[in-house]
C-alpha cells in the first residue's frame, strides 16, 4: 500500500511540476516544463513503481495474496498495464531529443 501511494504521489508531483507555468495541461506540457530533469525523474519512478519494476516490486506479491481471486486479475490487468502506458507516453513525450538537450 505504501509503495502504491508513494508512486501515485510521485506521479502527482511530476505532473504538478510540468503544469507549474503552463496555461493548459496536455502531453505537450511535458516537453515545455521548466524542470525537465525533475519532472522526468518523478514521473519515471512513479510509473515504475506502478508497474512493479525490479526493485520497486515489493508491494506486488502481497497485493496479489491479499486480493480476492476476482480482484487479482484486475490489479494485474489495469494497474500494471496503466503504469506501462504511462511510461510509454513519458518516453515518447520526453525521451530522445529532450534528453539530449538536457544532459
Amino acid at each position: 500500500m505504501l509503495f502504491s501511494v508513494g508512486g501515485a504521489y510521485l506521479i502527482f508531483m511530476g505532473m504538478a511540476l510540468s503544469a507549474f507555468s503552463q496555461t493548459n495541461l496536455s502531453i505537450d506540457a511535458l516537453t515545455e516544463t521548466m524542470f525537465p530533469a525533475w519532472t522526468y525523474s518523478l514521473l519515471a519512478i512513479g510509473f515504475l513503481t506502478k508497474t512493479a519494476a525490479l526493485g520497486l516490486h515489493i508491494w506486488l506479491p502481497g497485493a496479489h495474496a491479499e486480493a480476492e481471486s476476482d480482484v487479482s486479475p484486475m490489479v494485474s490487468g489495469i494497474l500494471l498495464k496503466g503504469g506501462v502506458f504511462g511510461l510509454v507516453v513519458l518516453f515518447l513525450a520526453m525521451g530522445g531529443e529532450q534528453a539530449a538537450q538536457h544532459p
